[in-house]
């Protein structure tokens, strides 16, 4: 079975300015309160959970889990792909599941996540759903086929944007892989009731809006924004499509 995305991080200078500007923008529950002072977003149903970091270099830092079954193995894969070792594997501990992690050949930090047997997730959140990502490379084809084969995703570009789709499976999201981007990224985003009222909620709190919103044609309507740390984030209008 393919791998699925299970988390995301969006990390930064001050991990308690994002924790209150994601709280109040999407109503998440985010909670601290561990060992690791790590800010746990609860996954909401539909979508997938997270953390709110703050980022060791004080700069602004996106990227998604991908649960694997055997985490040293899908490591050393990336690296035979093209990929190289970030992060070295870090063994359970403190409650924290197993972790890896490794840059993609464009540059994206992509993390690995090995489940401990009758780990038990966190209790569920509240908000709006985290329920699709993006992986933007330099070159589309080569972007698909490396997710392709370390992850064994079946990516579906044939549509007139070229746009790679990937449907999630196993608990995971789903998200768009694709290429031709100057500034190779990896995006997450939130599916809300009301975009215009989002966006402006957004920016009241604090964000700059990048794009939109905007009907993407033959897709959903978006909009992208940077929050205070920096970091690119989209929301998608419910129902029109993608997360939606």
């Amino acid at each position: 079975m393919a791998s699925p995305v299970v988390h995301f991080e969006m990390g930064g200078p001050d991990a308690k300015v994002l924790t209150d500007f994601y709280g109040k923008l999407f109503g998440w529950k985010i909670d601290a309160n561990n060992p690791m002072n790590y800010p746990v977003v609860f996954g909401v149903e539909g979508g997938i959970g997270g953390g709110l970091p703050q980022t060791q270099d004080g700069k602004p830092s996106v990227t998604v889990y991908v649960s694997v079954d055997d985490i040293r193995a899908s490591l050393a894969k990336a690296e035979e792909l093209g990929g190289k070792k970030a992060l070295d594997v870090q063994d359970a501990q403190d409650g924290a599941p197993t972790l890896a992690g490794f840059t993609d050949p464009d540059g994206n930090y992509v993390g690995l996540i090995q489940t401990e047997p009758g780990e038990q997730p966190p209790p569920g959140g509240t908000g709006d759903p985290v329920n699709w990502f993006e992986i933007a490379g330099v070159d589309s084809q080569k972007t698909r086929d490396f997710y392709t084969n370390l992850f064994g995703w079946t990516i579906n570009a044939d549509n007139p944007m070229g746009y790679g789709e990937y449907h999630g499976e196993g608990g995971g999201i789903g998200g768009g892989i694709f290429g031709g981007m100057g500034d190779p990224r990896i995006t997450v985003y939130t599916t809300v009731a009301d975009l215009d009222a989002k966006v402006k909620q957004a920016n009241e709190l604090g964000a700059t809006t990048q794009m939109g919103p905007m009907a993407v044609p033959g897709g959903p309507t978006i909009a992208m924004l940077s929050d205070p740390a920096g970091n690119t984030f989209g929301m998608i209008l419910e129902g029109s499509g993608a997360g939606g």
